[in-house]
């Protein structure tokens, strides 16, 4: 979290107490996509076989894609692959895939609990990008309660 994040989210708990703060489903994806992608990166600058270095940075694409949008043989082929050769690689990359399941949760407090266990399983991991993520959401959510996630209300269930 930023400085200027951290003094917002005071200023916001000191004069509007009950207010209500909303992870945002684009955000927060990003944020998690961003995380991949610097993972992958790390792990490309520190792969020293050749081919395994070309197919980790070649999988950009099929690392970042929604996993339901990945429709040909061959692109699920070489994801696969990639995830094969890279415990890290497939560890944050199978966390960002969960990490999107929040969404789909009926309930805020489903939702909520969910998080709460994504986040245990990221700082797991101990790849520092995710473990940054994770403690990142951790003090956030330490702010206001979360009561309002937008995919939730955009479909008429994101109420407590």
């Amino acid at each position: 979290m930023r400085a200027s994040e951290s003094r917002s989210s005071q200023s916001v708990c000191e004069n509007a107490p009950d207010a209500i703060y909303v992870f945002d489903h684009f955000h927060v994806i990003k944020l998690m996509n961003d995380t991949l992608d610097k993972i992958r990166r790390e792990l490309v600058s520190r792969e020293v076989d050749p081919a395994k270095r070309r197919l980790i940075k070649g999988s950009t694409f099929l690392l970042l894609a929604n996993s339901e949008n990945i429709v040909n043989h061959s692109g699920m082929s070489k994801l696969q692959l990639a995830l094969k050769v890279n415990k890290p690689l497939s560890q944050a990359y199978y966390l960002k895939e969960d990490f999107r399941q929040i969404y789909t949760r009926e309930t805020i407090d489903k939702a909520e609990e969910k998080l709460d266990e994504w986040i245990l399983m990221a700082k797991e991991t101990a790849i520092k990008p995710l473990v940054k993520l994770a403690n990142t959401i951790s003090a956030a959510k330490s702010g206001p309660r979360m009561v309002s996630w937008e995919a939730l209300n955009s479909k008429g269930r994101g109420h407590q």
